[in-house]
């Protein structure tokens, strides 16, 4: 009779323990191996410039966002067009042509709207697969994670 007992208890433990882990693999539970909110303070980095040069200390303490002359920009709007990339240029949604190499480079100075895009991509109907494909394995090249790079279904006359 306490074989049969221990037997369910055996079974919900084994089940919660493999959705922990899953959850944990795709990334809806954290990660207990990382310090973030609540973590370990002991294993955060607290090194701080070495500045020899009073002059140079006002420097260190700009952050680099801030001393770059290029403006911050939230997010990048691209439009596929056969195998041509276009932008937009701010707010008035006019686009121009870029390169690649360009549009990478530029991708990596934005920062990301309130959901994290960072690049959002749309096609035309003649957009071609290959240029979309070059564009996405060079933005994860980049640096870009791919949850930071909105493709969107539909697609534009």
């Amino acid at each position: 009779m306490l074989r049969n007992k221990k037997r369910p208890v055996v079974l919900v433990s084994g089940v919660l323990g493999i959705g922990l882990l899953i959850g944990m693999l795709i990334g809806l539970l954290p990660d207990w191996n990382t310090a973030g909110e609540g973590g370990n303070p002991d294993t955060t980095d607290k090194t701080e410039p070495v500045v020899n040069d009073p002059l140079d200390a006002q420097a260190a303490i700009v952050p680099a966002s801030i001393s770059d002359a290029r403006p911050i920009v939230e997010k990048l709007d691209i439009l596929i067009d056969g195998r041509k990339f276009l932008i937009t240029s701010g707010k008035t949604k006019v686009y121009r042509e870029i390169k690649l190499v360009e549009l990478i480079e530029k991708a990596k100075t934005t920062i990301g709207d309130e959901d994290g895009v960072r690049v959002e991509i749309v096609r035309r109907e003649n957009a071609r697969a290959s240029a979309e494909e070059s564009l996405r394995s060079g933005l994860l090249a980049a640096g870009l994670k791919p949850l930071e790079i909105d493709i969107q279904g539909e697609l534009r006359p």
